[in-house]
């Protein structure tokens, strides 16, 4: 039923500021982080959840299980992972308010809003 698994590529946080264009389209802002819209491989739409550092750095097992059982969820209903990004130790900037030391994110197909 579900569809066929697929290679979930991992990113360097340089390649995420490159794929949504210095995470200038914000789509939206929970608990764990941000999640930005942008272009993929061959001009695929993606949405990458950005997470928040202070969570990164309390949770870094909860984030690598989580990844693990996402790479491997195949359903037609579940937006699927395509890659993500886990780098720790170097200095850069995702947001216009600091600059963080851990890059952990979530790489989804991008799926548009439901019209009512």
């Amino acid at each position: 039923m579900g569809r066929k698994r697929h290679q979930v590529d991992t990113y360097r946080v340089e390649e995420l500021r490159q794929f949504t264009e210095n995470y200038q389209d914000k789509l939206g802002e929970g608990v764990f982080g941000v999640v930005y819209k942008g272009t993929w491989k061959y001009g695929k739409l993606i949405a990458v959840k950005v997470l928040k550092e202070r969570w990164v750095e309390n949770q870094q097992n909860e984030f690598k299980r989580e990844l693990k059982i996402l790479k491997t969820i195949t359903h037609p209903n579940i937006i699927e992972l395509v890659g993500f990004c886990y780098q720790v130790g170097n200095k850069y900037n995702t947001t216009t308010s600091g600059v963080h030391q851990i890059g952990a994110a979530l790489c989804f197909e991008y799926a548009p809003p439901r019209k009512p």
